[in-house]
């Protein structure tokens, strides 16, 4: 049996299209002979800015009754027929947002650490899961391909992670450091889960990348976005990015241990000490992160006391502590409007 190399099938296939259409060509011409003008572009009549607010809102009464498809598909027609910059920006902005409504009614979609806090030097681990609640499988491929010659196919995209890690480093005095990266991750096969299954990856965060290892508490937040190339739910295809929920870690300085042992003795160790030794000022948020139980209703106790009436010293530690770990418990005083000053001549 004779093997023919594939170069030379493409190469014949190129042949048999060019000949195909110089063949083709004399039926294009006219009855007078020579080649018909080119069509003329099809004008789309605008509607009135009124009409396309209302089929927006339409849209929207769609959406909230949980008929995306029928949002989507009225929002796409309406963009078509939409006259002015701002009403498509807007509904452009609001096919994302049902996108990911219906994407997220049934797709649970987070990232997970190990735990929320973590010792400087050891191991800062995340998963990134996927749970799907409906029933239907939901697939994301790896990549996407495009038809080229009719039999050859060439890939045109890949599905990507995004992953943005924003690191905080706080420090007692009121100031802090930020830093932030982003790292992608492409998929190895593509994703496919069953109705009530999940899909996970572990991915592994290095923080003293972004900053060196000091005293300081570290606050480390990550959250990711995939960005597919699409996403098939039954026989419904997708073109949307998939946001996950975020998590947050603390990141404790090297020596920590003995804090978490008894972190309220230290806690007003710290506070004592510090007004000789402002050294021991980073420990009253190490501290204060790893408060439990009744421990924790007595160091709010404290802290808000110290913030109202304590030394100048410490109370940027205290209001930080309490803006950190007791936000939804601490209450903060209204401010009070400024007086109207009227101009006179």
């Amino acid at each position: 049996m004779v093997e023919i190399p594939v170069d030379r099938i493409s190469s014949f296939l190129t042949a048999v299209l060019f000949l195909a259409l110089m063949i083709g060509f004399p039926g294009c011409a006219g009855d007078q002979g020579g080649f018909r003008p080119p069509l003329m572009p099809w004008r789309v009549v605008t509607d009135p800015p009124e009409v396309t607010r209302s089929k927006i809102g339409q849209a929207e009464s769609l959406s909230a009754q949980g008929n995306y498809r029928g949002a989507l598909d009225s929002l796409l027609a309406t963009l078509s027929r939409a006259g002015t910059p701002d009403l498509r920006r807007r509904i452009q902005e609001l096919r994302i947002q049902v996108k990911h409504k219906a994407i997220g009614q049934i797709l649970e979609a987070r990232v997970v650490a190990d735990s929320d806090r973590i010792i400087s030097g050891r191991p800062l681990n995340f998963t990134l899961e996927l749970l799907n609640n409906g029933a239907e499988p939901i697939t994301i491929p790896r990549s996407s391909f495009r038809s080229r010659l009719l039999i050859f196919r060439k890939e045109v995209g890949r599905t990507v992670i995004n992953l943005k890690v924003k690191m905080e480093e706080y420090d007692p005095r009121g100031t802090h450091f930020v830093a932030r990266f982003n790292q992608f991750l492409e998929l190895e096969e593509d994703i496919v889960i069953e109705p009530g299954g999940r899909w996970s990856r572990s991915w592994t965060a290095r923080p003293e990348s972004l900053r060196p290892e000091t005293l300081l508490l570290k606050r480390i937040q990550v959250e990711a976005l995939i960005r597919p190339v699409r996403v098939v739910v039954g026989e419904q295809d997708f073109y949307t990015s998939i946001p996950l929920e975020s998590s947050v870690v603390f990141l404790l300085p090297r020596g920590s241990e003995v804090i978490c042992e008894n972190p309220f003795k230290h806690l007003r160790l710290a506070l004592l000490r510090s007004r000789a030794e402002p050294r021991f000022l980073p420990h009253v948020l190490v501290a204060a992160s790893v408060l439990e139980g009744e421990d924790r209703d007595r160091a709010h106790e404290v802290l808000g006391r110290i913030s109202r009436e304590g030394p100048d010293l410490l109370r940027p530690s205290a209001d930080k502590a309490l803006a950190l770990f007791w936000e939804e418990e601490t209450v903060r005083e209204t401010p009070k409007p400024s007086a109207v000053l009227f101009k006179t001549q």
